[in-house]
């Protein structure tokens, strides 16, 4: 999604740098509109979530000033551009900026990291996968092969008895 953003802010660059009556100027800033909207703020905030899970605030943060020091260095470069190579050509640049940046994002991003063992307070690595497998005690086992300490979630006939009636109760 982050390189298809980016590709076509990069289009929008490309459409706005050949305007020449005022139905194009717009239709240029709905490609624009298009691309940035996607581009930086969705992407990024599952970008953040998936990868750092435990400091997500922060390095949220840290993405968000980010995006608005970059806006605020970007429209000085900007300025400078069109002052000495004129404002199509500044689009071109920037077209080009942007396609690069989707490239360069589509080698190097994954979505999510690859899964990790972690250590828990007890100093015992834990699997993070999800446990797929409940023993006759009605515990969950992260590990049937006893290696990792199990992920265990007791359940008593009296809780499951309630939890049955009150689905009963919401079907009628």
């Amino acid at each position: 999604v982050e390189t298809a953003s980016l590709l076509i802010v990069a289009a929008g660059f490309l459409c706005l740098s050949w305007v020449g009556q005022l139905w194009q100027l717009y239709a240029s800033y709905v490609v624009l509109g298009c691309g940035f909207a996607s581009a930086f703020g969705l992407v990024s905030g599952k970008l953040v979530g998936a990868w750092f899970p435990v400091n997500r605030g922060k390095v949220m943060g840290v993405v968000t000033a980010g995006n608005n020091f970059g806006g605020m260095v970007l429209v000085q470069v900007a300025t400078w551009v069109a002052r000495v190579w004129g404002w199509r050509a500044s689009c071109w640049a920037f077209a080009i900026i942007m396609a690069a940046l989707g490239l360069c994002f589509m080698l190097a991003v994954r979505d999510a990291p690859m899964p990790f063992p972690v250590k828990n307070s007890a100093s015992s690595t834990v699997n993070l996968q999800v446990p797929d497998e409940v023993s006759e005690s009605g515990q969950l086992d992260a590990d049937p092969g006893g290696k990792l300490p199990a992920l265990a979630l007791e359940v008593t006939e009296e809780e499951m008895g309630q939890q049955q009636q009150e689905q009963g109760r919401e079907e009628e």
